[in-house]
């Protein structure tokens, strides 16, 4: 299975995207976001996004372009797989 790479590309594309959402309301920040997902990962039990998502989300409003939408949830996908195959690499070597 090939790592997915979550580059500064895409970071800078979550920062655009998230930023104005936690701005208003219980959606989290984009390091937050990292934080949450290293914890998850590295816990027990595997979750998914039908977990992680809503707390990510927090209350963020409709949006009105469903392609950003789209957008936000796949680099969110993106970056919760890429934390999960660095931990996972990290942990091979010991």
């Amino acid at each position: 299975m090939t790592a997915t790479v979550f580059n500064d590309a895409d970071l800078t594309r979550l920062e655009t995207l998230l930023t104005p959402l936690s701005a208003s309301g219980s959606t989290m920040r984009p390091d937050e976001v990292q934080g949450f997902f290293a914890a998850l990962v590295s816990g027990p039990d595997a979750v998914d996004a039908d977990f992680w998502l809503p707390e990510v989300l927090g209350d963020a409003p409709a949006f009105e372009n469903q392609a950003d939408e789209a957008e936000l949830k796949t680099l969110l996908q993106k970056l919760f797989d890429s934390t999960r195959a660095a931990l996972a690499a990290a942990m091979s070597w010991t």
